[in-house]
């Protein structure tokens, strides 16, 4: 006596297909993909994964008075007083700050001047 259920079974056996596998280990090493610094710009906001949400966003991108700009300001008083607020309207003396807009993970900024 055969039962028409026992065909339908599958064999004990039988192994997952090797591309479920693949598919699922290529979607988890694409959100552990660490980015580096040097993808970030001081040009504009970019597409990367977050690292505190793991999801692909564009960063939110926004300028803040780093050390070169208070530097500036700081040489600016000792020869010619009447300009040294100049560096604090110019946007290529300030830092780079980019910001995971989902989870407002500081993903990193871009400084001019380290020390």
């Amino acid at each position: 006596m055969t039962n028409e259920n026992d065909a339908d079974a599958p064999d004990a056996g039988e192994e997952k297909p090797v591309l479920e596998d693949t598919i699922v280990e290529e979607q988890k090493e694409s959100i552990i993909q660490q980015f580096s610094s040097s993808q970030l710009t001081y040009d504009g906001p970019v597409q990367l994964i977050c690292p505190g949400c793991h999801t692909f966003v564009e960063t939110q991108f926004s300028l803040k008075n780093g050390l070169l700009t208070w530097a500036l300001v700081i040489v600016l008083l000792i020869c010619f007083f009447p300009l040294a607020w100049v560096p604090l309207c110019i946007n290529s003396c300030k830092d780079a700050v980019h910001i995971c807009p989902k989870c407002r993970y500081v993903i990193g900024e871009k400084k001019l001047l380290n020390f």
